[in-house]
């Protein structure tokens, strides 16, 4: 059996932008070793903004998606997350990251990542349930992914064969604590928290 999809994904940032230039780093390294081992997803499974957060708050929740769109991400669960202004301003963008949430779905050939798999679960493909799970494991033909923590990876490896699917591997990893910071990626961010200065000073000066 050879492993023909292999998916990185992310869960609960929360806003952390600090993290996001020494993720990419890591997921680019990652990304690199298992360069022509099979097709190579990156989702991210929710709750990448926290209301409590300045930038998450000023933002609209939009504030952490900029920033995956930029590291690559194929797609994104945001239910529950995105203003609806903030959606709107996303659209207007050249935005890759497939925004995932109820009514809508990430597709790519036979592969499809949706927050209801069980109205695709019977497809000819692998579907992907984009909502965390207690653990990693293969459903006939939905992949669940397990909850991993802040500034923690996990990986899925999924083979075929004439009897279908079949999970190989499924691991969570640490971001190691003294990765080099993507400079690429710490610009955005620095440009994401220089919107977010803006539209404070801006909400002070029509407060008065």
């Amino acid at each position: 059996m050879e492993t023909s999809l292999i998916v990185f994904y992310t869960y609960r940032l929360h806003g952390n932008l600090a993290l996001l230039p020494r993720l990419y780093t890591f997921l680019r390294r990652m990304r690199e070793q298992h360069t022509g081992a099979g097709r190579i997803l990156l989702l991210d499974l929710g709750e990448s903004c926290s209301a409590d957060v300045f930038p998450c708050a000023l933002t609209g929740g939009r504030s952490t998606l900029i920033a995956l769109d930029a590291m690559g991400y194929d797609a994104a669960n945001v239910s529950g997350q995105l203003s609806d202004e903030a959606r709107q301003q996303l659209e207007t963008l050249h935005f890759q990251t497939v925004l995932v949430e109820p009514g809508k779905i990430f597709q790519k050939g036979d592969l499809t990542a949706t927050v209801e798999p069980g109205e695709f679960a019977a497809s000819a493909g692998l579907c992907i349930d984009m909502n965390a799970a207690g653990e990693t494991q293969l459903n006939g033909s939905v992949l669940q992914l397990a909850a991993v923590d802040q500034g923690q990876v996990g990986m899925a490896m999924v083979g075929t064969s004439e009897q279908g699917f079949r999970l190989t591997a499924a691991r969570t990893l640490d971001v190691p604590g003294d990765l080099p910071h993507d400079p690429t990626i710490a610009g955005t961010v620095e440009f994401i928290l220089s919107e977010a200065r803006y539209l404070q000073r801006k909400q002070n000066v029509d407060a008065h």
